[in-house]
C-alpha cells in the first residue's frame, strides 16, 4: 500500500514538473535572440455543469473482485476543481446474487489548466440499497491522468484505494465490523 502511494505521488510530481518546464520554455527567434514561447493551453475544463461517468474494478474485503459504474453530475467551478454528486451500482464479478446502489459526493482536483493533466479524485458515499455488502460508508481516493479529446470530452485513467466503514454491529456480521479497504483501477469519461 505504501509503495503504491509513493509510486502515484512520484508520477504526479513528475507530471507537474514536466508541465511547469513546458510553460517556461525559451526558444531562438530568427534573428538569434532568445524569446519566451507561449504555452499552448487548450483546456476544456472551463466553469460549467459537467457529467463524469466512471467505472472501476476493485477488491472487496470479504468478497473478492468487484466492479462499479457510476455517474456524477456537478459543476466545474474552475479549471482546477469539480464538485458533484452521483449514483452508482456496485456488483461482485462472477456472482449474480445482487448489487448495491450507492449515493456519493465527488470532488476532483486537476492541478494544471492544460489539455492533458493529472487529477486527484475523492468520492465519499454510502449504500442506498444493499444485497450483499452491508458497509454503509466508503471513501475512495484516486490519482490519475486526464486526456482531453475534442472541445468538451475528457478521458481519465487512474488508480487508488477505497476504505469501507462498517454500518451495523450485529452477531451475523461480527467478523466484518472493522474498517477494511481495497485497491481499485478507474476509467472515467467527462463531458
Amino acid at each position: 500500500m505504501r509503495k503504491l502511494l509513493v509510486f502515484l505521488f512520484v508520477i504526479l510530481v513528475g507530471t507537474v514538473s514536466v508541465a511547469a518546464q513546458e510553460n517556461n520554455s525559451v526558444g531562438d527567434s530568427i534573428d538569434g535572440t532568445k524569446q519566451k514561447i507561449k504555452p499552448r493551453s487548450v483546456s476544456n475544463l472551463k466553469p460549467s455543469f459537467k457529467v463524469i461517468i466512471s467505472t472501476d474494478t476493485r477488491t472487496l474485503p470479504q468478497y473478492g473482485l468487484g466492479s462499479n459504474i457510476g455517474a456524477a453530475l456537478g459543476y466545474q467551478t474552475s479549471p482546477y476543481l469539480f464538485l458533484g454528486a452521483g449514483l452508482g451500482v456496485t456488483a461482485i464479478l462472477f456472482d449474480t446474487d445482487g448489487a448495491n446502489v450507492l449515493l456519493f459526493g465527488n470532488v476532483r482536483f486537476t492541478p494544471l489548466s492544460k489539455r492533458h493533466t493529472p487529477f486527484i479524485d475523492l468520492s465519499v458515499g454510502g449504500n442506498l440499497i444493499y444485497t450483499y455488502y452491508e458497509n454503509d460508508i466508503f471513501v475512495a481516493s484516486t490519482m490519475g491522468y486526464r486526456f482531453s479529446v475534442g472541445s468538451s470530452l475528457g478521458i481519465g485513467v487512474g488508480g487508488g484505494y477505497q476504505l469501507y466503514f462498517p454500518a451495523k454491529h450485529n452477531d451475523y456480521y461480527s467478523n466484518y465490523d472493522k474498517i477494511t479497504g481495497g485497491i481499485h483501477i478507474k476509467l472515467s469519461i467527462d463531458f
